[in-house]
């Protein structure tokens, strides 16, 4: 972050954005005449990939992106700080992570912030055991190469939590089946619970689908996942189909400061 200041005035500041319709450029706009900032905002790029390829060329100085597509995207260029947040448009820090309890496993009961979340690093997914498309497994395995690669910090600074959107199926007794399937190591929990405790905590950790429709049926589910690190309060999304490598690296420069 930057002291607002240091933007005022600054007319070097060149910040791409799709159109004037678009968020991307309203933010732009929004800083500009509330804050007094004095950024040039242009408009014409397509996507957000073709914006971060802009400033890869040195055409803008950079644009109104959220802090997840970055961490997805170009994790090197948090890792590396090559780039500085300028900006934060939020109303308040994130709001307290669903606290419901759950079961591991290995049959132990936790609370999901007191016992798993609190000043931790975590990544957390939504999977089916019984999933018919091939996603799930193919995550699972994904993320068993990532253990590997964070070799001694699993367990100790960085946990995982995968959970079952089929709790009624997924006893304690078959996610130890599972997880003992992929050979999964210590640091990583598979949870179940009740029902109405993971519909809870899928929502309240932002896995859903605007289509109310969509958003019931648990076969739509998604490779994405969530990381964060709960001291600094800072938090992302990442695909958990991307290398292994690109994924261990986001716990490489998470809890920088």
């Amino acid at each position: 972050m930057r002291p607002i200041d240091d933007l005022k005035n600054n007319k070097a500041l060149v910040v791409g954005s799709f159109n004037k319709t678009h968020l991307t450029y309203q933010w732009a706009m929004l800083t500009n005449n509330a804050l007094g900032t004095t950024y040039k905002v242009i408009t014409g790029y397509p996507s957000g990939n073709e914006l971060n390829l802009a400033m890869e060329r040195g055409e803008i100085s950079g644009w109104v992106a959220a802090w997840a597509n970055l961490a997805g995207t170009r994790p090197e260029w948090l890792r590396e700080k090559k780039v500085t947040m300028l900006v934060a448009y939020t109303l308040e820090r994130m709001a307290d992570l669903p606290n419901v309890p759950l079961i591991t496993h290995d049959g132990e009961k936790v609370r999901f912030y007191d016992d798993l979340v609190r000043d931790k690093i975590v990544l957390i997914n939504f999977f089916l055991v019984e999933c018919t498309d091939g996603l799930c497994p193919t995550v699972t395995a994904n993320l068993r190469k990532v253990q590997d690669l964070l070799g001694e910090r699993m367990g100790r600074d960085v946990f995982f939590y995968s959970v079952s959107l089929q709790p009624k199926k997924d006893t304690p007794k078959i996610l130890k089946d599972y997880a003992a399937n992929f050979e999964v190591k210590p640091g990583w929990k598979f949870l179940t619970g009740k029902p109405a405790d993971i519909e809870t905590l899928r929502r309240g950790m932002g896995f859903v689908d605007w289509d109310p429709i969509r958003d019931k049926d648990v076969g739509n589910h998604t490779a994405m996942g969530r990381y964060g690190d709960d001291k600094l309060d800072r938090w992302g999304g990442i695909a958990l189909r991307s290398s292994p490598e690109n994924i261990a690296s986001t716990f490489k420069w998470l809890s920088q400061v």
